[in-house]
């Protein structure tokens, strides 16, 4: 059985347990009792750990809103909020990904840093698609972009934004890609 080899690197435990689980389940497979004590463990702490991170998104993107700074949410816990919903433990993120236009981009991060949050990383050249990664205090990190060239999209983030949908992240309405 892999099972054992799984639950044996760390870094699955948080990430892809609980969704392996519920997709076993749903399956009809039983993995067994180890396995299962631990699936329980593993989404019980991803839950909890889900739950602040999607709490402080909610927290940055109606900072954003409120400065008037439109912006487009690209994936990270925003769109584990929108896919999952009542289960975020289902996939895992660390990070806020949001596009903003050039010309607010700055003040976004300026903004950022006024209510905590601080420059996280090494610097980064100007060829890069996002400003310095900041982080706060409970450790969400937010990169602010002002290119979707990452995405494979070219430089049109006014082309990204009007494809966006409309979602609801953590109580708070945005955009989303």
């Amino acid at each position: 059985s892999p099972f054992p080899r799984i639950l044996a690197q760390g870094r699955h435990r948080k990430v892809l347990v609980p969704f392996m689980a519920l997709r076993l389940r749903a399956n009809g497979v039983d993995p067994g009792a180890d396995f299962n004590v631990w699936a329980r463990a593993a989404h019980l702490t991803e839950t909890l750990r889900a739950r602040v991170y999607l709490q402080e998104c909610g927290r940055v993107l109606d900072r954003l809103t409120s400065h008037g700074i439109d912006h487009l949410v690209l994936k990270g816990p925003a769109l584990a909020d929108v896919l999952y919903g009542s289960d975020p433990a289902l996939r895992h993120s660390d990070d806020l990904d949001v596009l903003i236009a050039d010309g607010d981009a700055e003040r976004a991060h300026a903004i950022l840093r006024a209510a905590g949050f601080e420059v996280d990383g090494i610097p980064i050249g100007d060829e890069h698609h996002h400003l310095r990664r900041i982080r706060n205090r409970v450790g969400l990190a937010v990169e602010i972009h002002t290119r979707p060239t990452f995405l494979g999209l070219g430089s049109e983030t006014a082309a990204l934004t009007r494809r966006s949908r409309a979602a609801v992240v953590s109580g708070v309405p945005t955009r989303m890609q």
